[in-house]
């Protein structure tokens, strides 16, 4: 049922299993007849709606799905630093089903059902750069971001709590692409990457953009002197998280 305020779902009793079998097969009714555009990206993954990050899950879904329930989801991003003024950024695979070609961090991952937030930074940066285990294991937790946007078919409503790891990486130490959905990797000046949001933030993942300008306050590279401050920092945790 719809109201101004609220979408009430009634589907499938009391258990989480019935409401979760009875949403995703209407979901999957969608998907077979291509109704939803959001609904082509389908994943096969299994994420939860529920209120905050530790409370049970109300419904399991499908990932591709979540930005049309408008519902919390979140996920991990690691900075890969060198030496305080470069990281390594990442070109997104072309053959990727969201924002391909874009630019990205070292690794990122969204947090399934059950997933620990340690445990999908140490998957990402093995699958996403072959970042042995021992060396992902010195990532440490910087706080989050939050925000809620438009997903990009237009269809949805993200509303994504990002948690955000500093990986400080050695000199000698070079990411490679290892489950595809990476291109390529280079290693950027800070300052350089600042110029490039600045002047082309179209070549990067919006989401990505969010997590650099946190960063950048963290480590000083904006700073209170600067206009624009102020706001800038009160938008990177838009729904404060939860």
């Amino acid at each position: 049922s719809v109201s101004e305020s609220s979408v009430r779902l009634l589907a499938g009793g009391d258990s989480v299993a019935a409401r979760s079998q009875a949403i995703m097969a209407t979901l999957e009714t969608m998907r077979d007849d291509e109704s939803v555009p959001m609904l082509r990206g389908w994943r096969s993954e299994t994420w939860p709606m529920k209120r905050s990050f530790f409370d049970a899950p109300e419904v399991l879904i499908e990932r591709a799905a979540v930005p049309m329930f408008g519902c919390a989801a979140y996920g991990c991003f690691v900075n890969g630093l060198v030496a305080g003024d470069r990281i390594w950024i990442a070109r997104r695979s072309r053959t990727k089903q969201t924002y391909p070609g874009l630019l990205d961090l070292l690794a990122a991952g969204g947090l399934a059902h059950g997933e620990k937030p340690r445990d999908n930074v140490l998957k990402e940066c093995q699958e996403e750069a072959s970042i042995p285990r021992e060396l992902a294991a010195l990532a440490r937790p910087a706080g989050y971001v939050a925000y809620t946007s438009v997903d990009e078919s237009g269809w949805g409503i993200k509303r994504d709590t990002l948690f955000v790891y500093d990986l400080v990486l050695p000199e000698t130490f070079v990411p490679v692409p290892s489950d595809g959905e990476v291109e390529s990797f280079e290693l950027m000046q800070i300052c350089d990457v600042i110029r490039s949001l600045a002047d082309r933030p179209e070549i990067w993942k919006p989401n990505v953009r969010i997590v650099l300008c946190d960063m950048f306050v963290r480590l000083g590279h904006l700073t209170p002197d600067q206009d624009g401050y102020l706001e800038l920092v009160s938008n990177l945790r838009m729904h404060g998280g939860r």
